[in-house]
């Protein structure tokens, strides 16, 4: 895969040279073949509908980065903390689905589920150990805890921990919102408006709770 020109925008926002570096290394070494044609979710059940259907787990990607540039402005971080969230969300899903899915594309073999950054992590502290720059420790960590309070039953993380790291909050935050199901969201914003008109947008059935 062509990480550079698939993600051409995203990597542009990476100035720094040993991060660049490191991410190319990470897609090289590590892509799986489901990558580009994969959905972000096989069930649908917790990402929009851009990041679901063939390509949608590049999209989710590109959308995930997209929330944390913003959430790193608002935050106030700076650049070096800015690259570092941006390689991360870059990477943070690559192996999403483990190592390969299964042979109709709709398992993972190896179903990590909410792991699958503890296992993805793991294999890239053993990819650099004994040379791992700062940076790429925190790249490497922001993908480990990518899924917040979900990365695994067992963790002991608490939402005041990740207070501590932006670099793994920002992470967390910007795969978060961008998995949300903002499509319906907005449906239901649209048709629960007083000036929207009856039978516009959604007509037939009701749309789903707002809150639920």
């Amino acid at each position: 895969m062509d990480a550079a020109t698939i993600f051409k925008d995203e990597f542009a926002l990476i100035t720094d040279l040993a991060i660049q570096k490191f991410v190319s290394q990470v897609f090289d070494f590590f892509t799986p073949n489901y990558f580009e044609s994969a959905p972000a979710s096989i069930t649908g059940k917790h990402h929009p509908q851009i990041s679901l259907g063939q390509g949608g787990l590049v999209r989710h990607t590109k959308l995930a980065v997209w929330w944390g540039v913003k959430l790193s402005k608002v935050w106030g971080l700076s650049q070096n903390d800015l690259e570092v969230i941006v390689a991360a969300l870059l990477l943070h899903d690559l192996q999403k689905f483990g190592p390969t899915l299964s042979s109709d594309g709709t398992k993972s073999i190896d179903n990590p589920n909410a792991t699958h950054g503890l296992i993805f992590s793991k294999k890239l502290f053993e990819y650099v150990i004994g040379h791992m720059s700062l940076n790429e420790w925190k790249i490497v960590d922001a993908i480990r805890y990518h899924m917040g309070r979900w990365t695994a039953p067992e963790s002991k993380d608490t939402p005041e921990q990740f207070l501590h790291s932006p670099t793994r909050l920002i992470v967390h935050l910007a795969d978060y919102v961008a998995a949300q199901k903002i499509d319906e969201a907005l449906l239901t914003i649209a048709t629960s408006s007083p000036s929207s008109k009856a039978g516009e947008a959604g007509a037939g059935s009701p749309p789903p709770s707002l809150y639920s």
